[in-house]
């Protein structure tokens, strides 16, 4: 039973490792595959156009897919700011503290280290244009 188990764990990931990409059309499809890696803890707290509510991946071997799902009411020129803690180990990257310390862009910002041990080794970043509607720019720094 045991190694039936085994081999439908690792049928799961590799049929997930080895699906098509999502595509990329501008409508969030969850049954194409996408993982959510986090939630907002507070989706309403941006603000009418910085309202974060989830962030989605898709596990591909070749790309990094992400998704990020707003409730927004309005449209702002905007920074987004995503912090990935990619290994999991204790204070391997960026976590900051609280109003002293600043990431690659000179943000006051930080990750909560406490319990968890979250350490960012990326960080993604992108401009959203509120009046085309559209990313503009976009950097990813590593630690």
């Amino acid at each position: 039973m045991k190694r039936i188990f085994t081999v439908c764990v690792l049928s799961l990931i590799t049929s997930a490792l080895t699906a098509a990409p999502p595509v990329i059309d501008g409508v969030f499809d969850p049954l194409e595959g996408w993982v959510l890696a986090g939630t907002s803890a507070n989706p309403t707290g941006g603000g009418a156009g910085a309202n974060l509510s989830e962030f989605y991946i898709f596990p591909d071997h070749t790309a990094f897919y992400a998704c990020i799902v707003t409730s927004n009411s309005a449209s702002w020129d905007v920074a987004y700011g995503i912090g990935l803690d990619v290994d999991r180990v204790p204070s391997s990257g960026y976590y900051g503290n609280v109003g002293t310390d600043q990431d690659g862009w000179g943000r006051y910002i930080y990750f909560n280290n406490s319990g968890m041990n979250y350490a960012v080794e990326w960080e993604i970043y992108f401009w959203w244009d509120g009046a085309s509607g559209a990313i503009t720019s976009w950097n990813t720094p590593q630690w």
